[in-house]
């Protein structure tokens, strides 16, 4: 019985699992036109990256990704720094980090949103947010709050986070770059110019 009881837990986590990582696939113009409309209202750019260097835990440095292709929208070849917070295991002592972009792909490009969320110190530190994703299923959500006007001038840079993975999704639907351009033109944001 208790192996019965072990395998039902198993099955049912594996499927909840699931359920949270899956995208749900959009059938209508107006959820197509939503989903739109929420990747442009955060998304900088659509950029090609490559991984550079994986995170600096001890140092709180996020992993750097080099921009090598702007499809649209703003933003400059060049490196850019992911935006992670960083603590210590109370019990443990060991370091950890989380943010509000899980995607990972060591090795290769990847054609992803490209979204500013926030400032942190060049020498590594915490981030600053100025967005974070609600109701993420990966990682931490990093808190809200106003940046200070002259952090630049104190030695930080901008960090990003990438879109989620069913935004990812979304770029590879047919038409919806075009749609998200069209309400990004509509919002007035940078996606859009």
């Amino acid at each position: 019985m208790r192996n019965v009881l072990i395998a039902a837990a198993a099955l049912l986590g594996v499927e909840g699992a699931a359920i949270a990582c899956s995208c749900v696939a959009l059938e209508t113009d107006a959820e197509k036109r939503d989903q739109a409309r929420r990747i442009a209202a955060r998304a900088a750019a659509i950029v090609e990256v490559e991984p550079v260097s994986g995170p600096d835990v001890q140092r709180q440095l996020g992993e750097t990704y080099r921009i090598v292709a702007v499809h649209h929208g703003r933003a400059q070849p060049g490196l850019i720094r992911m935006a992670r917070s960083f603590g210590r295991d109370r019990t443990t002592g060991e370091p950890w980090m989380s943010g509000n972009s899980c995607e990972v792909f060591p090795g290769y490009r990847k054609r992803v949103l490209l979204v500013q969320t926030g400032f942190a110190p060049k020498a590594g530190g915490e981030v600053v947010p100025s967005y974070t994703y609600p109701g993420r299923l990966c990682g931490q959500l990093l808190p809200l709050r106003d940046a200070p006007p002259d952090l630049v001038s104190r030695g930080y840079e901008p960090v990003f986070s990438f879109g989620n993975s069913c935004q990812d999704y979304a770029l590879s639907d047919a038409g919806m770059i075009d749609l998200i351009l069209e309400e990004a033109r509509k919002m007035g944001r940078p996606l859009g110019r």
